[in-house]
């Protein structure tokens, strides 16, 4: 096959370049997936590489699932599957999960779990107790968020800082808090075999850097590499490609076939860690590197493009590029200001009624509203649904944040990892078993004198000098439950060792004797977890099927949600609704049409965003919104917005008046 047929003369460059290190700037709907894969094919088929010794690198599962549908195509199904195609999280648990020598340096093994949001929250209020914090003083003396506490922790992991370089780059009393906080949650986490996502980047680097000999082993593992969406790598991210492609002092002769591709003019996360001194970086560490531009977009109109073009030009850090298209002129971009919120709301309405009733639309999913603040979709939803028009909210609660979800995967990461304590404070009482909170209370702070995981002490609970005859009978049958379940585990497959957890626990008979509509819909929730299980056992051994499961469940559940907002579910995505969603969640994706609310100061650029760096990346978060937009964008704005329950003047944003007139109408 022909790799270079539809390809730009850039994009065939960068296919031709298959060694030594390549940086390639691609604008966005400048066709940098296609260049991925056709280079990967390019280096099965012409120049003989075998698919295993490949490795890419993405963001979202949904972007590796997507480059591996595509290089199924190009390269056949059997080859695909050989090639590492993973995320940055999942690459590292991966690795991890087969360096048993490495993590019993730590005190942990290769059957760790990995705790999400509400997990770290739970630790992070166990840490409080563990800290004396008086000399701290808070508003009204309230304690912050534990959300607020593991940002900072989660930054200072993100910076690779340790923990006495956390306490000097302390400045409030939140910082300090979070510093003094982090040991102790640190040591709760290894305790309980566990990592937060985090660690999984930070010990996969930290693998890499201290470890010469498996260095080596991975390097020779994986002789090719590309990362998507560099932009967006945090510190770990970076390193962990570095010492891949470059090798360190002590295992040197990384073979540097490296190719990163991504766009600084895109990069959006710099609240999790993300830089545009990795393109920086990158240079310095490899001067010997190719650069290639793909400037030429594939989806916008050149007015949409240059209305993009004239808000990020004013960031001077940037690399420059010249989005160009063949798709020459096209409609003016409407921008408009009304007197407030509701207005806009009920502008964005009727525009889309009036563009379906003229024929514009063919679909309602071709139409997307974006916005910086997720409060901003109420009022528009109120009007969408007065006009009869379908939509859809991307990047609401995922099908892996649901309660009976989160509850069937704590049964199963309990038997996996008898130590994941918060596995089991989540369902030692699900469904109800009359072990109430003075009982738990009790038997962490045995456990914690004892040195025991929960389910240790539960083994010996009739030695705890605290516990009463009837809470130590209740834990005792909830031990034996666990204990049956974990025979069962070594004697059957995943699918039939889910249907034995449903069936010993009780918890599926309650949920389908409630009989409430919600019930029901829970009910085929549960199911839809047996499917994900069943595809899992089908991809896996027996004995590697379970931990897949959850691998996938817990990094799709967060990775994907969490940190990147979301691109919703499938059925969402292909459903026949206007999407609405924010900014952040937008990106990657493209629409016919694009209706971007809330072009106000306050708004976008947020209130937030008050040193240079951060408006910089506003007007990138801008620039990603303008550009999904295929053929018309409509930028709106309002002369009063509702702000914390009162109305208030809100100015039109400082990005319209960057936009040339001859570019935009209404």
């Amino acid at each position: 096959m022909n790799h270079f047929d539809g390809l730009n003369e850039p994009q065939q460059q960068a296919v031709r370049t298959t060694d030594g290190p390549l940086l390639i700037l691609a604008g966005p709907g400048s066709g940098k997936t296609r260049v991925i894969t056709h280079r990967i094919a390019y280096l099965v088929h012409s120049c003989g590489v075998p698919p295993s010794e490949i490795l890419a690198v993405t963001f979202t599962n949904k972007a590796a699932r997507e480059m591996r549908g595509r290089l199924e195509t190009l390269v056949g199904p059997g080859s695909a599957k050989a090639m590492t195609l993973s995320t940055f999280h999942s690459i590292c648990a991966r690795m991890l999960r087969h360096e048993a020598d490495y993590l019993s340096r730590f005190g942990m093994n290769p059957k760790f779990s990995i705790y999400d949001t509400s997990d770290q929250e739970r630790l992070v209020k166990h840490a409080l107790k563990l800290v004396e914090i008086s000399d701290l003083h808070f508003e009204a003396k309230k304690l912050p968020k534990t959300g607020e506490i593991l940002e900072r922790i989660s930054w200072s992991k993100a910076q690779i800082w340790p923990y006495d370089r956390m306490q000097e780059e302390a400045k409030t009393d939140l910082d300090r808090l979070a510093a003094r906080l982090r040991p102790h949650y640190d040591t709760l986490l290894r305790a309980q075999n566990a990592f937060d996502f985090d660690d999984l980047l930070l010990f996969g680097e930290h693998l890499l850097r201290s470890q010469p000999e498996r260095l080596r082993f991975y390097q020779r593992r994986w002789r090719y590499i590309h990362v998507d969406e560099f932009q967006d790598c945090n510190l770990p991210q970076y390193r962990f490609m570095r010492w891949m492609a470059a090798g360190s002092e002590q295992a040197p002769g990384g073979l540097q076939h490296v190719c990163v591709v991504g766009d600084d003019d895109q990069l959006i996360y710099s609240w999790r860690g993300a830089s545009v001194a990795n393109i920086v970086r990158f240079e310095e560490d490899f001067p010997q590197r190719t650069l290639v531009l793909l400037e030429q977009n594939y989806r916008s109109t050149q007015t949409i493009l240059d209305a993009a073009h004239c808000v990020v030009q004013a960031n001077t850090d940037r690399k420059a590029k010249n989005l160009w298209t063949t798709n020459k002129g096209g409609e003016r971009v409407w921008v408009q200001t009304f007197y407030d919120d509701r207005e806009e709301a009920k502008a964005v309405a009727w525009e889309i009624r009036r563009l379906k009733e003229r024929g514009v639309l063919t679909s309602w999913k071709e139409v997307a509203v974006l916005y910086r603040i997720n409060a901003h979709s109420r009022s528009l939803e109120e009007h969408l649904r007065r006009l009869l028009i379908p939509y859809v909210v991307i990047g609401s609660k995922s099908f892996y944040e649901r309660k009976e979800v989160k509850d069937v995967l704590a049964y199963l990461r309990l038997l996996y990892n008898p130590q994941d304590d918060q596995a089991l404070l989540r369902i030692i009482n699900e469904p109800s078993r009359k072990i109430g909170a003075v009982t738990l209370n009790k038997l962490q702070l045995w456990a914690g004198d004892q040195k025991r995981s929960l389910m240790e002490a539960i083994s010996q609970i009739h030695y705890c000098p605290t516990l009463k005859a009837e809470p130590k009978q209740a834990l005792r049958h909830f031990g034996a439950l666990i204990e049956a379940l974990l025979l069962e585990k070594t004697q059957v497959a995943l699918p039939e060792l889910f249907d034995a957890v449903l069936e010993k626990t009780g918890y599926l008979a309650e949920l389908v004797e409630r009989k409430q509509e919600e019930d029901i819909d829970r009910v085929g929730n549960v199911m839809e977890l047996r499917r994900v299980a069943e595809e899992c056992a089908a991809e896996a051994a027996v004995d590697e099927a379970l931990e897949l499961f959850l691998e996938q469940a817990c990094l799709l559940g967060a990775t994907e949600s969490e940190q990147t907002g979301s691109h919703g579910t499938l059925a969402e995505e292909n459903q026949d609704a206007v999407k609405l969603m924010t900014l952040h969640a937008a990106k990657g994706l493209e629409f016919p049409v694009v209706f971007i609310i809330g072009m106000n100061e306050g708004c976008i650029p947020h209130s937030r965003a008050w040193s240079a760096e951060e408006l910089k990346e506003e007007r990138r978060l801008a620039y990603v919104g303008f550009t999904r937009a295929m053929k018309r964008l409509y930028l709106y704005a309002a002369n009063r917005r509702y702000v914390s329950g009162e109305s208030r003047d809100t100015p039109t944003s400082r990005f319209l008046d960057d936009l040339l007139p001859h570019l935009i109408q209404g």
